[in-house]
């Protein structure tokens, strides 16, 4: 995860996950963003956060494990189209 800012660290340090998931994201750290909101077990918005990312296969996981079918959808089409040798890694990851 890359460094988050010192606002977002400072409210981490806080115990306010969510709070600094908001403002990571709204900075547009998406990376440090979804990592926050997983450790918060908001897995949903870790998912739209990673797919607003770019980063489809994470958002796949994280939306199957937070039961947001919808996204999840979008996040494989996504994955298919734009990172199709990628797949079958994330489905490995899945099956676990």
């Amino acid at each position: 995860m890359p460094e988050p800012s010192p606002e977002v660290l400072a409210l981490v340090r806080e115990q306010r996950v969510l709070e600094a998931g908001e403002l990571a994201a709204k900075r547009g750290e998406l990376e440090v963003a979804s990592d926050l909101f997983e450790k918060a077990c908001e897995f949903s918005r870790a998912a739209e956060v990673a797919y607003e990312g770019g980063d489809f296969g994470r958002a796949l996981g994280l939306a199957v494990v937070g039961r947001d079918d919808a996204l999840a959808q979008r996040a494989l089409d996504a994955l298919v189209l734009r990172e199709p040798g990628r797949v079958a890694r994330v489905a490995a990851q899945l099956e676990l």
